[in-house]
């Protein structure tokens, strides 16, 4: 696309296929936000939760089968107010279990694909376990994600 940028017009319905691969949605964002274009982009694809969804898909290398949205909640990280964004995925369909991820971006107006911590939880199933437990336990991590480490070299143990 790069190549034909300028100089041939791209139709807003060619960024905006493109943008419904959660996969390229990050990178398609970026592309036009570098220039100023964002309008090209349909309203649905311009949320943070929806940036955040792509984050989450482009931090692994497998493809995830469903992703879906869970919350959203302000957060502590490294000292300054974050939004962690809460997704559940599948590797399989037919898996029984779904895993929690997670992506912590700034607390801002603006959109982002800077993410300042992306990761995942514990597996779960939504019927049975407490999703909001996990999600509490996930905020604890990233919480701490900044707290000093040091390893007692003879005893060879983290303190």
């Amino acid at each position: 696309m790069q190549i034909l940028y300028g100089a041939v017009p791209i139709p807003d319905s060619l960024w905006n296929y493109a943008a419904s691969d959660v996969r390229v949605l990050m990178n398609v964002y970026d592309f036009l936000a570098d220039r100023d274009e964002l309008e090209h982009l349909d309203p649905k694809y311009l949320t943070q939760d929806q940036l955040a969804r792509s984050i989450v898909q482009n931090a692994n290398y497998r493809n995830y089968d469903t992703i879906a949205f869970i919350t959203a909640r302000e957060t502590l990280h490294k000292g300054s107010e974050g939004k962690a964004y809460f997704f559940q995925f599948k590797s399989d369909k037919d898996d029984d279990l779904w895993k929690l991820a997670y992506v912590v971006v700034d607390d801002q107006q603006e959109l982002t694909t800077d993410d300042r911590m992306n990761g995942t939880g514990e597996a779960f199933h939504p019927e049975t376990d407490n999703v909001e437990a996990i999600i509490k336990d996930a905020l604890k991590i990233i919480a701490v994600d900044d707290r000093e480490r040091y390893v007692d070299l003879k005893k060879n143990r983290w303190r």
